[in-house]
């Protein structure tokens, strides 16, 4: 015991226990690149001129089924580009007095006009000419030629308008 007697006793300990742990695991962070969408830019286009021919019977100012179907159709592209200007020419066959055709023929293109004013075009926008039996584009001496003489022209010139575009 002599020993133990002999001793410094004046120790002090402080213990610390920690567990050294793996780094903690950071998912990548992905960035992805983001491409910019150019912005729509708007546009002047142009127009090509358009042209349609409706026929008549003999004598009759009166629209056919078919051109009235035909004329819907207008009127869906005379309402999606309202810039267009139109011009209507009525004609007839050479059959009868030049007088009486030309006011046939002015008749005929004023029947167009009333349809497409009738379905809320503005009349402004077109322009109607009777031509009587000037300008055939058959012969008038057969039938199926004065079949297509009996017409009216309807012609859209060439117009610009604004178009919005994506940038390529």
């Amino acid at each position: 015991d002599d020993v133990l007697d002999d001793m410094d006793a004046n120790f002090f300990g402080i213990g610390v226990n920690y567990k050294f742990a793996a780094a903690p695991v950071v998912a990548a962070v992905v960035t992805e690149e983001v491409v910019a969408e150019p912005e729509p830019v708007m546009m002047t286009k142009t127009h090509k001129e358009e042209y349609g021919t409706g026929t008549f019977e003999f004598d009759s100012a009166k629209l056919t089924d078919s051109v009235s179907e035909r004329l819907d159709n207008f009127v869906n592209f005379l309402n999606e580009y309202p810039q267009a200007q139109v011009e209507i020419t009525g004609y007839t066959d050479s059959s009868g007095p030049a007088a009486y055709n030309q006011k046939l023929s002015e008749r005929r293109a004023q029947s167009v006009a009333d349809y497409l004013i009738a379905a809320g075009i503005d009349a402004d926008r077109f322009t109607v000419t009777g031509m009587g039996e000037e300008n055939p584009v058959a012969d008038n001496s057969t039938h199926e030629g004065r079949e297509k003489n009996r017409r009216v022209e309807v012609v859209v010139p060439e117009f610009q308008y604004e178009e919005l575009v994506q940038p390529e």
